[in-house]
């Protein structure tokens, strides 16, 4: 029967590590594919970066020129504004990343740690499970337990019994508990 329990309790928790590194495993993947996609962003932020660079200059030359070129230059600084408003979109995209990749980071450490505290709890019961001494030592514990308990309840029945009646005495708190007075007289033993 116990070897059927231990069975059970080993199968139980390589089931539970078993999913623990498959969920693991699927966390890395897809924090791979996203620090994949950030780093083709970050290229695509480069990219733009440069094009904004090269508008900044070609509008520089263009306000030098003449008024025909000014409204050329009107039609290139449209452009950088929806430039730049795809470059805030893109940065508000790796702000979201940022936050999805520390997310997956913390799942990450909470999977880590449930596998560790699970793993200890193993080990723990594993070394009660093996261990005579261990074995005497809760069932030394047990039956303490038991005593105290016994003990605490004889307590309680003494303490309920004791508050119900005067106690056995005639006099209780200054005031007569019997209905007539009682007159005791104590004489010596007559001597022989």
């Amino acid at each position: 029967m116990k070897k059927y329990k231990v069975v059970i309790l080993v199968a139980f928790l390589a089931g539970l590590t078993l999913f623990s590194v498959v969920k693991y495993i699927s966390l890395q993947k897809e924090n791979y594919y996203l620090y994949d996609n950030l780093k083709q962003i970050k290229v695509q932020i480069d990219s733009l970066e440069t094009q904004r660079q090269k508008l900044l200059q070609t509008i520089e030359k263009q306000n030098q020129e003449n008024s025909v070129i000014r409204d050329n230059l009107k039609a290139a600084e449209d452009k950088l504004a929806k430039m730049d408003a795809d470059f805030r979109q893109a940065q508000k995209t790796i702000a979201e990343l940022n936050s999805l990749t520390s997310s997956l980071k913390d799942q990450s450490e909470n999977l880590k740690a449930q596998l560790s505290q699970a793993s200890k709890e193993k080990d723990i019961l594993l070394a009660k499970l093996n261990s005579l001494e261990e074995l005497k030592k809760t069932l030394r514990d047990l039956k303490r337990k038991i005593r105290q308990a016994k003990i605490g309840l004889l307590k309680k029945n003494n303490a309920s019994l004791t508050q119900d009646g005067n106690r056995g005495f005639v006099i209780k708190n200054g005031k007569s508990t019997y209905p007539t007075k009682v007159k005791i007289e104590v004489n010596p033993a007559p001597s022989f």
